[in-house]
């Protein structure tokens, strides 16, 4: 019986030291480590985004059939008369339309393109001619 009172105390004794060591080692592990989290915000290409997509969906420009419009699918005849389209952006845009049939659309004069910008966006699109439906890019610079 003597020993009995003497080992449940060792063991516990044992424990929480085993404890208290690695908990002084995890704190110090954390005390040692520096972490540093940085956002940083892009609001200029947020809004570029914003923009490209309403563009790509704008009614002014997009292909429909029987009242269903297309995202992404241009249709030729709408933007031979409105390359622009129906929306307007806060900033001076760019948009250059090529597809690979030869078609290009630019919503600027050629001698603005040659600026240098800050952002510059790519999408695929489709233009959709009289007869057919044809690849091709849509380029947005702010």
């Amino acid at each position: 019986m003597k020993g009995q009172l003497h080992f449940a105390p060792e063991i516990m004794i044992k424990a929480l030291g085993f404890i208290f060591i690695a908990i002084t080692l995890i704190a110090t592990l954390f005390s040692l480590q520096q972490y540093s989290i940085t956002y940083e915000g892009r609001p200029e290409l947020r809004q570029l985004i914003d923009y490209s997509e309403n563009y790509l969906s704008s009614k002014c420009i997009t292909y429909e059939d029987h009242g269903t419009f297309f995202k992404g699918v241009f249709d030729k005849n709408k933007l031979d008369k409105n390359v622009g389209g129906c929306i307007t952006f806060s900033k001076p845009v760019t948009i250059i339309i090529k597809d690979q049939k030869g078609g290009s659309w630019s919503s600027r004069p050629a001698s603005s393109l040659l600026s240098l910008s800050s952002q510059r966006l790519t999408y695929p699109i489709v233009v959709k001619y009289s007869d057919q439906f044809v690849p091709g890019i849509m380029e947005v610079t702010i």
